[in-house]
């Protein structure tokens, strides 16, 4: 059938071949004379046979997941440690917000957007780089990009967003 798929110079490695006299096909199984595990979390690998389209037989590799979570975790719970205060509540500031709601009122050189006009460009730009790569694409001549923007947002304000994001980032030519 061709090369064995593993040598048999290996150190440490058992190999055990065993025929099947119905089906005329050999099984490979290796085994380490030693595993060597390094903590709670890792697993054995284990080698199961597999058939392949032809009909051969090769081996497949799966893992097999220890059992021992819970042991440690009934052990912690067991002992007993001297009670401490529980820490002060923080005050939250903000409920969890998003960044481009958030700043996009203030990408513009006049006073911050209304809500209306955020709505219509977050429509437009999912992010602020999105924001910003447009913005600069319609200073540096992009009509695509200009018109984008104003369909959202109008003529007045695309100009007082280009102007914002070409402040910020100075671009010449």
């Amino acid at each position: 059938m061709g090369a064995p798929l593993y040598p048999s110079n290996m150190p440490s490695v058992k190999r055990n071949e065993r025929t099947t006299s119905d089906m005329g096909s050999s099984e490979t199984t290796i085994k380490n004379a030693v595993p060597q595990l390094d903590g709670p979390t890792d697993h054995r690998f284990q080698m199961r046979p597999s058939t392949t389209m032809n009909g051969l037989m090769q081996p497949a590799a799966s893992q097999s997941h220890p059992q021992h979570h819970h042991h440690n975790q009934q052990a912690r719970n067991t002992t007993s440690a001297p009670s401490a205060p529980p820490p002060p509540p923080r005050q939250q500031v903000r409920a969890t917000g998003n960044a481009v709601n958030d700043l996009l009122p203030y990408c513009t050189t006049e006073p911050p957007l209304s809500q209306a006009r955020v709505i219509a460009l977050s429509d437009v730009v999912g992010s602020l780089k999105e924001l910003a790569l447009l913005s600069l694409g319609a200073s540096s001549g992009d009509t695509g990009c200009a018109e984008r923007l104003q369909n959202a947002v109008g003529q007045q304000t695309t100009t007082n967003i280009v102007e914002f994001f070409v402040d910020e980032w100075e671009i010449e030519g």
